[in-house]
């Protein structure tokens, strides 16, 4: 779910991974230069109970700061 506010792009997020969580912020910072102004983000569990230390999801919103 995203909903822009003047110069702000707010972002809820529900269960993404750590990895696509990186590369989304990247993705973000590269091509739009929004930068993280305020982030609201929970560890949710992992989609198994083998899971690895890299399959940690986060739930949460995120406000990012628009040029």
């Amino acid at each position: 779910n995203i909903d822009f506010v003047i110069h702000c792009l707010n972002v809820s997020l529900k269960s993404a991974s750590s990895q696509q969580l990186a590369h989304w912020l990247v993705q973000a910072r590269e091509r739009a230069q929004a930068t993280p102004e305020q982030a609201q983000l929970q560890q949710t569990p992992a989609p198994s109970a083998d899971a690895s230390p890299q399959d940690v999801r986060w739930s949460g919103t995120l406000v990012m700061r628009l040029p």
